[in-house]
């Protein structure tokens, strides 16, 4: 397995946007969006989920698995919701990291990702748990 890091991420991201000709959000969860938010930890996959109107849905998760494939990453799309009860009003709380042609990219809401890190309990889940309330204080 690949290890990644932002650059990593960043060039799947902008080659996502490159290729796929709407619009849609990603949003990204676990290490992948640690690193972008500055972690030095690397990560072996994406967690993300996908929001698109739904006749566009099919086309931006074929293109997701599309690139994945031809980069040899490992993607994992990842309904969090069905992990951990979403704190309330989380999805006000994303926070937007670029846009990469018509698809914005988020880092999914920090109380939730804290939330799903202390849920599992591994000892690299708290460290990245410790890592966020340093980036930031989890504030709305």
């Amino acid at each position: 397995m690949v290890e990644l890091g932002s650059s990593e991420i960043q060039n799947f991201l902008q080659q996502l946007g490159d290729r796929y000709p709407g619009a849609g959000r990603l949003y990204l969860l676990g290490g992948s969006a640690l690193c972008l938010l500055g972690s030095t930890r690397r990560t072996l996959d994406i967690d993300y989920s996908l929001a698109a109107p739904d006749e566009d849905m099919d086309q931006l998760q074929a293109t997701v698995d599309a690139l994945a494939m031809e980069l040899k990453l490992d993607l994992e799309a990842v309904p969090l919701e069905e992990f951990i009860p979403l704190p309330e009003e989380s999805e006000t709380r994303h926070r937007r990291v670029d846009q990469f042609g018509g698809i914005t990219v988020y880092v999914y809401d920090p109380y939730s990702l804290a939330l799903s890190k202390v849920a599992r309990g591994f000892e690299t889940d708290l460290e990245d748990v410790l890592f966020m309330l340093g980036t930031f204080a989890l504030k709305s």
